[in-house]
């Protein structure tokens, strides 16, 4: 199961379509309002941390679980992006393939493999505005992966076929380790299966939710963000859960 799980993610064919960085507020608030821009300003308020700026003209504001940007070249401040911004608790090694650079020294999908595997994925960086000369530098980098839930489901354990013991009893089995992480015709988005290994109810400003730990394969952990507004049912550390997540990830450099 593991390999054939390996190789479709090697044949399947490439997501052809963008998530656009602002579009991932809508997993988190998939009931926001058409006036969203206003909405998400709000929720972006300063935690309190004195803005930054990047080598090219950007200033950054960061919230409780958001990055705002702003173009202040040519002696004017423009809004340039924002996108939520939520860091990974772990981190784990990967090579660093390719960018997908959506706007100059500011946001950029980043293609990664892990050595041990040939499990390819990309995910959105969501520091690549400080850190866009580090991810074209270097060949393997220490990277969290954090994904958005836009749905998560409580799911039952995957069933096997009958096993047949020893004695020649025949059992129904249950794989309650059984993972996996399928992309989506969208870029860094997947559909997810897998046991929570932990679980911790977060409060960010504005934000509440879940902050969950699961494996997507037998090598590669990955945090999960769930918002209460996505939340159906109370979690709890092993169950088996399937979702759909928007992958991001960070440095820890």
């Amino acid at each position: 199961m593991i390999n054939f799980l390996r190789s479709f993610l090697k044949t399947k064919p490439a997501p052809t379509t963008f998530l656009r960085p602002i579009d991932l507020w809508r997993y988190l608030y998939p009931d926001m309002s058409e006036n969203y821009l206003s909405d998400i300003m709000e929720l972006c308020r300063s935690d309190g941390q004195e803005p930054e700026q990047n080598n090219h003209d950007i200033l950054v504001v960061t919230g409780h679980f958001s990055r705002v940007l702003f173009d202040i070249s040519n002696n004017t401040s423009s809004l340039f992006g924002m996108h939520p911004y939520i860091k990974a608790p772990y981190y784990e090694k990967f090579k660093i393939m390719d960018g997908l650079i959506i706007k100059e020294h500011a946001e950029a999908f980043i293609i990664i493999t892990h050595p041990e595997t040939e499990c390819t994925l990309t995910f959105f960086a969501v520091d690549y505005v400080f850190k866009s000369a580090l991810y074209k530098a270097n060949s393997n980098l220490n990277i969290g992966l954090v994904g958005i839930a836009r749905v998560i489901k409580i799911e039952e354990p995957l069933k096997m076929p009958k096993i047949e013991l020893p004695n020649g009893q025949k059992i129904n089995g249950f794989d309650h380790n059984f993972c996996s992480i399928m992309p989506t015709e969208v870029i860094s988005v997947y559909n997810i299966f897998g046991k929570i290994i932990s679980l911790e109810k977060k409060v960010l400003g504005q934000l509440s939710g879940y902050l969950m730990s699961i494996r997507v394969t037998p090598e590669i952990k990955i945090s999960i963000f769930a918002s209460a507004a996505v939340l159906k049912n109370e979690l709890k550390v092993n169950d088996v859960i399937s979702a759909q997540i928007a992958l991001t990830g960070t440095t820890d450099i």
